[in-house]
């Protein structure tokens, strides 16, 4: 259906990265090198990136930009980012 990681990302942007939709999507893909995109309120954006530089890991599952995860109160440590309480089950 999809051939890449950036198609099944581009489809499924607005999904949050913990939906059970997501995670049956993101299951189709390679994955090797890249991580998709998600913004301060944990939805996929649509893109993906093959570089830490810039972003933050979510969990091994996803990379946010520094900027959205301070933006949004996310906690940061050592190149990790944990979404606020209130975020972390939408």
């Amino acid at each position: 259906m999809y051939e890449d990681d950036q198609q099944i990302a581009a489809a499924h942007a607005g999904l949050h990265y913990n939906s059970r939709e997501w995670r049956r999507a993101a299951g189709g893909g390679e994955w090797n090198g890249t991580w998709p995109v998600i913004d301060r309120d944990g939805r996929i954006t649509g893109e993906v990136v093959d570089s830490a530089d810039g972003f933050f890991n979510v969990n091994d599952e996803a990379m946010i930009p520094t900027g959205e995860a301070q933006a949004g109160g996310w906690t940061v440590d050592d190149g990790y980012a944990t979404p606020p309480a209130a975020k972390a089950g939408d």
